[in-house]
């Protein structure tokens, strides 16, 4: 996932606890999507990849989401 980026590879990820994945895999990911996480700890690591606050995070949920996508 380091390299693959640069060549069109398209990857699909998905994980339950965000502060769990590492975070080169994050810093590569060109479309990232957050629902509802129950952890803090998981809150406050996808958080600043979103460009959202904890509290907007937290406030998720039901089938709604927050999307970073970066272009």
């Amino acid at each position: 996932t380091l390299r693959g980026r640069k060549r069109g590879i398209k990857i699909i990820g998905t994980s339950q606890r965000p502060a769990q994945i590492d975070k080169d895999f994050l810093g590569n990911c060109t479309l990232i999507r957050c629902g509802a996480l129950e952890y803090p700890e998981d809150r406050k690591a996808v958080a600043p990849i979103l460009r959202a606050t904890v509290d907007q995070i937290a406030a998720l949920s039901g089938y709604r989401c927050l999307e970073y996508r970066r272009e």
